[in-house]
């Protein structure tokens, strides 16, 4: 008989990659670092073929070193036939401080991929998120995983904006650590916030946006501070690279991440988007705004006072008040949220929206053009000799260059 397969091959730790078939001979598997041995099972499917262990001492128990151990497995057919099997055993090491995979719960993608090597990763959550939960892998067991200094496996709130992850690994002897970083963003609020304090409505307010602070940065050096929102001090300082209020230059590092504020501002308490919302009131015609605090009814516009046919009470809005950082959840689940997408024909459809926007007569002044020629443009292209615009933009620019350059410098 020329059969030299086996039937059965199996390692007393750790499983094989790929799985056993007879037709495949070359397998992998990993141990964790404080397994010293492993015994080697194997069978024949021939039971007049034999085999033997060309590694160690020729015996199934394996002594393992760390690090690569290749097993061979020689099988001689009755008729002499040889087939040799190999099992390549990693042993890990003791003093490996590092993870073997790294995801996020809820299909949350980590950027970039991960790599064992790579110590810094981006992520994205949605605005309505309020805690995300890591999963940090390891292939040895002894190796110790905390994130944030807790469980690995708990939920870790996250702020209004940036949240920095940190999970620590410690090698199974303690001799080696490793950390790697992970940054949650939550998705900008879509609506504006309301404190319930008034001061804080202030203190957290951005100059640029006024709205509340999203991923605050304070700008180096600056006396009083200044603090902006992440988006916003990018955008306006990202290509002429001065201050976006003083318009001074920036040097290298102007940009502060201003964490602690971000977890004061989401332990402050807000109160729900949909506080002041009612129900529409039917019947008004011409009603642009009707909202009702209290017993009164405060009524900013309206058109049509002889059209009116009823009133309706209106419905009392979220009275809710919660951390801004639970703000996203609630808002996701208010029973006071709109319903439905807006449909505009309940406005474009109502009469007075068609006689004053819908008539070609309020066009006239925008489709009535004048071409004129001012005597300040004549002026500016005689003075600089020039008429083509590109150009006098180009001097405008170099003009603006030279006014930077000699504005006094920070310090001096």
């Amino acid at each position: 008989m020329d059969n030299c397969d086996l039937e059965k091959l199996c390692v007393s730790a750790g499983s094989l990659h790929p799985d056993f078939t007879p037709e495949v001979t070359d397998y992998t598997v990993t141990v964790e670092s404080g397994v010293d041995a492993v015994t080697v099972d194997v069978v024949t499917s021939d039971c007049a073929a034999s085999h033997y262990m060309l590694s160690g001492d020729g015996s199934s128990l394996i002594n393992l070193s760390d690090g690569l151990n290749r097993v061979e497995v020689e099988v001689v057919a009755e008729d002499g036939t040889l087939k040799t099997y190999r099992v390549d055993v990693t042993r890990l090491s003791a003093k490996v401080s590092q993870l073997s995979a790294l995801t996020v719960d809820g299909d949350v993608l980590l950027h970039p991929a991960f790599s064992s090597n790579v110590y810094e990763y981006k992520s994205i959550v949605p605005f309505h998120c309020e805690a995300v939960t890591l999963r940090p892998e390891v292939q040895d067991r002894r190796i110790t995983v905390t994130v944030n200094g807790t469980d690995a496996s708990r939920r870790v709130p996250v702020n209004f904006g940036d949240t920095a992850l940190q999970i620590s690994v410690r090698s199974a002897d303690g001799s080696n650590s490793q950390v790697y970083t992970v940054l949650v963003t939550r998705e900008l609020v879509p609506l504006p916030v309301t404190f319930t304090d008034g001061k804080q409505q202030l203190d957290y307010e951005c100059p640029v946006s006024l709205s509340a602070f999203y991923r605050p940065v304070s700008i180096s050096h600056s006396d009083p501070k200044q603090t902006l929102s992440r988006p916003y001090s990018e955008m306006l300082a990202r290509r002429p690279r001065v201050h976006p209020l003083s318009a001074c230059p920036l040097g290298d590092g102007w940009k502060v991440v201003e964490r602690d504020l971000d977890v004061e501002m989401s332990a402050a308490s807000v109160k729900c988007f949909f506080v002041y919302r009612g129900k529409a009131l039917e019947g008004l015609s011409g009603a642009q705004l009707l909202r009702r605090k209290g017993s009164s009814w405060f009524v900013l516009k309206v058109r049509g006072w002889s059209d009116c046919l009823k009133l309706e009470r209106e419905e009392e809005g979220c009275d809710r008040v919660m951390r801004l950082s639970e703000l996203g959840s609630h808002v996701a689940l208010c029973p006071h949220r709109p319903t439905g997408a807006l449909d505009s024909k309940e406005v474009t459809d109502t009469s007075w929206y068609k006689k004053l926007f819908a008539s070609a007569a309020c066009l006239e002044i925008e489709t009535k053009h004048i071409l004129e020629v001012r005597n300040w443009e004549k002026r500016l292209q005689t003075t600089a000799g020039e008429d083509n615009v590109n150009e006098l933009c180009a001097l405008a620019e170099h003009q603006l260059k030279l006014y930077r350059q000699h504005l006094p410098q920070p310090g001096m």
